[in-house]
């Protein structure tokens, strides 16, 4: 608790000197008039306002011997004039006075209603005011409802259509693999198709005939079950034709694309190197080889460029390809037809995808070739072995 001291030290700057002062302090014994403030819950310490703080206040005394006089309980009444922004009176008419009635105008008072009446009406008002404000509600909830049916609707329809779409394009797409096979589930479909069939009419046919007539009818039976079965063995020859040119192209692509490397501020950069390129080069050889013949000088220039891309590196399959290639340039001199070098143009496209496939003619090859266990090691014999790798001595 603080305490006031009787003597405290004070500093003073007299004469531009600062002179340490002893004051002593007059400490008040009584007890302080509360004149407002607070006091604190927990300690129980008054806090007083400010004026509280200078002493008391020296407060006017009042002359009270008048108050209950005469003169301090007469009104006094005084009389003023003023002007008014608009003039009005009352005038009666008189004989001996001329009033101008131009302006005037009629006022009819209304029907005097009693404050029964008055609260009959505004309550009247009130429920009319209230019947249209519940019918709008009630329209407005109904509107809600009809748009969120028709959402629905709307959303039922679009399903619907959905679903159709759906149902129409795994039509097509079983017609699909029915009429252009291309996967071994397709083939499977088939087959289980073909047996089912087989089953079906055999039971028919042991059903409605009989005797020699039966077994013609196995007979024709068997034919075309024959016929059929060779015509899925066409269409899985064609599929994996198909499906090996699709992987032969994908490999030629991944070959020569671009490498992808991450830079420092996280953006990603496409980089070719001699590699691709050379990738690249070949992937335009091969499609070169493929294209539809337009005329001879041109497949004799696309010849041409082959063997000079061969011709770097000498072995038994490049050399293989160079005859290969002069073979179909001197039968191209003499005039023969497209149909009769098609064997031939078909192998030299052959040998060609297996020099792109190498990895001595093309470093990118490295990543697709699958390397057999006893060849991890390529040495003299292990070369001998792998396909369309020759030792180039």
């Amino acid at each position: 608790m603080y305490r006031m001291p009787e003597e405290i030290a004070v500093k003073v700057l007299v004469e531009g000197e600062v002179k340490e002062m002893s004051i002593k302090l007059e400490r008040f014994e009584g007890t302080k008039v509360f004149q407002g403030g607070y006091r604190h819950r927990g300690t129980g310490r008054l806090f007083h306002h400010a004026s509280t703080q200078f002493g008391q206040r020296e407060r006017p005394v009042k002359n009270t011997d008048h108050l209950r006089t005469r003169d301090t309980q007469t009104c006094k009444i005084k009389t003023t004039t003023m002007q008014t922004t608009n003039e009005c009176g009352t005038q009666m008419a008189r004989k001996d006075m001329h009033l101008d009635d131009g302006c005037d105008t009629f006022k009819i008072a209304g029907e005097y209603r009693t404050a029964g009446e008055y609260w009959r009406v505004r309550e009247r008002k009130t429920v009319t005011i209230q019947r249209f404000w519940r019918g709008f509600s009630a329209r407005s909830r109904v509107w809600c409802r009809r748009e969120e049916k028709w959402a629905l609707e709307e959303k039922e329809m679009e399903e619907v259509a959905e679903e159709e779409g759906k149902r129409t394009q795994e039509k097509q797409r079983e017609m699909q693999r029915r009429m252009n096979p291309s996967t071994v589930q397709d083939f499977e479909v088939l087959y289980n198709e073909l047996d089912q069939w087989r089953e079906a009419e055999t039971k028919s046919i042991k059903q409605a005939e009989v005797g020699e007539r039966r077994k013609l009818a196995l007979r024709e039976l068997l034919h075309k079950e024959t016929r059929l079965l060779q015509t899925i063995d066409r269409l899985k020859i064609t599929a994996a034709h198909e499906g090996k040119e699709r992987r032969t192209r994908r490999m030629l692509e991944l070959m020569s694309a671009s490498k992808q490397w991450e830079m420092g501020d996280g953006e990603v950069s496409e980089i070719h190197t001699p590699w691709t390129n050379r990738a690249r080069d070949l992937q335009d050889m091969y499609e070169a080889l493929e294209a539809p013949l337009l005329s001879v000088e041109e497949r004799l220039d696309v010849l041409l460029h082959l063997k000079w891309t061969v011709s770097e590196f000498d072995c038994r399959l490049t050399r293989d390809i160079a005859e290969l290639v002069d073979r179909e340039a001197d039968l191209l001199s003499r005039g023969r037809g497209e149909a009769s070098l098609r064997p031939l143009r078909q192998r030299i496209r052959n040998l060609f995808l297996r020099f792109a496939e190498t990895p001595d003619f093309n470093p990118e090859a490295s990543r697709f070739i699958r390397v057999p266990p006893k060849y991890g090691k390529l040495t003299d014999e292990g070369m001998v072995g792998l396909t369309g790798v020759v030792s180039c001595k």
